[in-house]
């Protein structure tokens, strides 16, 4: 499935049981280029285990890469989703990833464009979370 924004092959996901009232959909899809993130209507045809090396060799995978992409798609509008920004972060440390090293490596990668801008988001997601 190619990325509506950037045309790069999307990483598609199903979205474990405990974040799908956070995510409101059963899976999604990431794009490794520009981070956008999509809801998908059928997780039927999804393996269990995405790979999200793809987009960065650190990103995690499981249910803590899961919760990070999840977090991606809610860092264009912190404000509005500061409630599940926070709940994401907190489920993705406590399944063992480094959320702010894992987004660290995003800004630092040259094979990531995000389509917004994580380097500021990062610095106030680091107010929040700290």
């Amino acid at each position: 499935m190619a990325c509506p924004n950037c045309g790069a092959d999307q990483i598609l996901f199903v979205i474990p049981a405990d974040l799908r009232s956070i995510a409101d959909s059963d899976a999604a899809a990431i794009c490794p280029h520009c981070l956008a993130v999509d809801p998908l209507e059928d997780s039927a045809e999804i393996g269990a285990d995405a790979d999200f090396s793809a987009i960065e060799a650190s990103f995690p995978d499981g249910e803590p890469g899961v919760a990070i992409a999840l977090i991606l798609v809610r860092l264009d509008s912190l404000a509005l989703h500061r409630q599940s920004v926070v709940e994401l972060f907190d489920y993705a440390e406590a399944n063992g990833a480094d959320v702010f090293l894992t987004l660290d490596r995003l800004i630092e990668s040259d094979s990531v464009e995000p389509w917004f801008d994580l380097a500021r988001r990062r610095s106030q997601l680091d107010a929040w979370v700290q």
